[in-house]
């Protein structure tokens, strides 16, 4: 057991190492190393799918570092949030795509090496429980996987009804002041 976790720490020092020796110090930035449990380097669970390892300066920049079939399936949810939340505005936040509206963030999604996640997931709610229980993921995320079709309906839904939840609590907000 011992023998084991020794082994998988000089693996994960071993992948940084490669990581820093592979920028050079001019273009090094501890934010620009991400290490994240499902974004970490490619050995890792989840691993990195991206081929331009660079910082996406908006959602294009982002989908154009990926392979050509998941950028189709990229494309594709960004498009159906759009569709869902039509005033929501693009953005880049935490190097992964996102859509706000009114002033907060509405949904965040981002793919990895086996699947694309969506965050926040409205796991504790009731009228989406049985659905996302078919997906794999934390408290607030969901996972599609790759080799399975993406459910976009079940986006478009998840979108709509954060979309309403935003509304509602921008309006409270505006009524406390």
């Amino acid at each position: 057991m011992k023998d084991e976790w020794i082994l998988s720490i000089s693996v994960f020092i071993r992948s940084i190492e490669k990581e820093t020796e592979s920028r050079s110090r001019d273009n090094f930035h501890p934010s620009s190393f991400r290490l994240h449990p499902l974004n970490g380097p490619s050995s890792f669970r989840g691993g990195d799918l991206k081929t331009n390892k660079t910082k996406p300066k908006n959602i294009d920049d982002y989908i154009a570092g990926f392979p050509d079939e998941v950028q189709m399936i990229l494309e594709k949810v960004r498009t159906t949030i759009k569709k869902a939340a039509p005033r929501a505005e693009e953005t880049i936040s935490y190097q992964i795509p996102s859509f706000n509206l009114n002033g907060s963030y509405l949904i965040y999604f981002a793919a990895y090496k086996k699947h694309i996640g969506l965050y926040p997931a409205p796991r504790g709610h009731e009228k989406f429980k049985k659905e996302l229980s078919a997906y794999e993921g934390g408290k607030g995320t969901l996972r599609f996987p790759l080799d399975q079709p993406i459910p976009f309906g079940l986006i478009t839904r998840i979108v709509k009804f954060r979309a309403k939840a935003n509304v509602e609590k921008a309006k409270a907000k505006g009524k406390k002041r």
